[in-house]
């Protein structure tokens, strides 16, 4: 099993080789860093970007400073065999002799005291070897870390569990069926994180970690273009209602506009920070996006002008219109779905009851249903006009994607449970399973005629199942 916080795991724990003790070390380096800083060395508000970060980017280390600084940086290591032994930090940390500097303790947000700390002793000059525990608990020293060993097929991620609620989780048993096999499988440069359907069904989108739009022809099973332009790694794709402009949202800070035919770039929209999240409005003539600004923005498709901002309160994972293009909702860090008034650019209601961070929202094609799901294993079906909750389907494991199908009958789920579960709207029962890969599915998608159903996952495919 690959068990803890996805913020705080070392990337070999991540990429699911085996842990050892130095993937306790990098642990420790992104605790230590939280405690200085109030903020971890690797946060981003969506699983895969946090993954992203852990595996590919450097740690963010602004506000230590000196040998703690130092200490740190080696403990967040991308080498396992580059991390100081435990012992050593304990030495380093624990220095009688050394002046005391005082450094702010954070409550809430605020500086409001000081405390003495003592600081690090300089790094020892020889390298310490790997630490392991021996069968009987002790510990020994070993030469260089194993091979990695692959996780067997049904590892559990419990990506989203913190030390303090390991006692309290309960499991919603669901129904187990025969996992149906993808029907085609389409191999991607690297992890996706967003894929999407031309409203005609004959070309799927995909973006991920590779920076790359990449444009599949759906009956041929092949990529036919790659849109490149992005800076970094590509969190949403979305086609407008014509099918002929193509929204990317990046975490380079920008949504950029591709004509689909062509393959031409005709529009980069610059954001305040990282975009999780674009969406059309139904008559294509506005797109929202998100992300780290903790607001919602609305821009012009034409003039590619910004036309209103929206205050969400926290960093904002996904976008959806209803069908009728009246009401926007905004899902996020703040375990609340948001749903505002289009024309007015005002707040409606607060749908509450989610209690971890949200990962998607999607309406029913009547707009009478919104499905939300995320952080807190669930998904949540909620009446539009008056904003209850009718009804929560449980998960064993992190929900990163919802979406209806066409006909509104079946609702699509994925996430860190291994497989496309889809569910009777209806009655409320899971009646498939589909088999998706052990990493984890970023997202679903129905094509528009409802007889096929596409997943995003982390271990660089695009997998396709025909229902009928």
């Amino acid at each position: 099993m690959v068990i803890g916080t996805f913020a705080y795991m070392a990337p070999e724990q991540v990429r699911g080789e085996r842990a050892e003790p130095a993937g306790d070390v990098f642990s420790l380096g992104c605790v230590l860093t939280f405690a200085a800083t109030g903020q971890g060395p690797f946060d981003a508000a969506t699983i895969p970007a946090i993954v992203h970060r852990i595996v590919n980017k450097e740690p963010r280390l602004d506000g230590v400073t000196g040998d703690l600084r130092e200490l740190i940086g080696a403990c967040l290591s991308k080498d396992p065999t580059g991390r100081p032994a435990v012992e050593e930090i304990v030495t380093r940390l624990a220095t009688p002799a050394a002046p005391v500097t005082m450094v702010p303790t954070v409550t809430a947000g605020r500086h409001v005291t000081t405390r003495p700390v003592q600081p690090p002793r300089p790094p020892a000059p020889t390298a310490t070897p790997t630490r392991r525990l021996t069968d009987d608990g002790g510990v020994r020293r070993v030469g260089p870390a194993r091979r990695p060993v692959p996780l067997p097929r049904r590892a559990l991620l419990l990506g989203a569990l913190g030390t303090a609620g390991l006692a309290a989780i309960s499991y919603t048993i669901i129904r187990e069926f025969d996992t149906r096999p993808p029907t085609a499988t389409l191999t991607a440069q690297g992890d996706v994180y967003a894929v999407a359907f031309s409203p005609d069904g004959r070309t799927l989108a995909s973006g991920g970690d590779d920076k790359t739009v990449v444009l599949w022809d759906v009956a041929a099973r092949s990529g036919t273009a790659a849109l490149t332009g992005h800076t970094d790694a590509v969190d949403s794709v979305v086609f407008s209602p014509d099918g002929r402009v193509l929204a990317s949202g990046s975490a380079d800070k920008t949504v950029r506009l591709w004509d689909v035919a062509s393959g031409r770039g005709i529009a980069t929209l610059v954001a305040g920070d990282e975009v999780n999240t674009v969406a059309f409005s139904p008559d294509g003539r506005v797109l929202a996006s998100s992300g780290y600004e903790k607001i919602v923005r609305l821009w012009d498709v034409a003039s590619g002008r910004g036309i209103a901002t929206l205050p969400h309160g926290d960093d904002v994972s996904s976008l959806a219109f209803s069908p009728d293009g009246r009401i926007l909702a905004s899902g996020g860090d703040d375990d609340i779905v948001r749903l505002w008034d289009v024309a007015t650019r005002s707040g409606t209601a607060t749908l509450t009851g989610h209690t971890d961070d949200l990962r998607s929202v999607a309406f029913s094609p009547d707009g009478k249903l919104l499905a939300s799901g995320g952080y807190d294993k669930t998904v949540r079906l909620w009446e539009v006009a008056t904003g209850r909750r009718i009804a929560t389907l449980g998960h064993e494991d992190v929900v990163l994607s919802v979406r209806f199908s066409p006909d509104g009958r079946t609702l699509a789920t994925g996430g860190f449970h291994e497989t496309v579960r889809l569910w009777d709207v209806a009655t409320r029962h899971c009646t498939d399973t589909l088999a998706g890969p052990k990493r984890g599915i970023s997202e679903v998608a129905f094509s528009p005629d409802g007889h096929t159903v596409v997943c995003g996952s982390f271990d660089k495919t695009v997998r396709l199942w025909k229902l009928r």
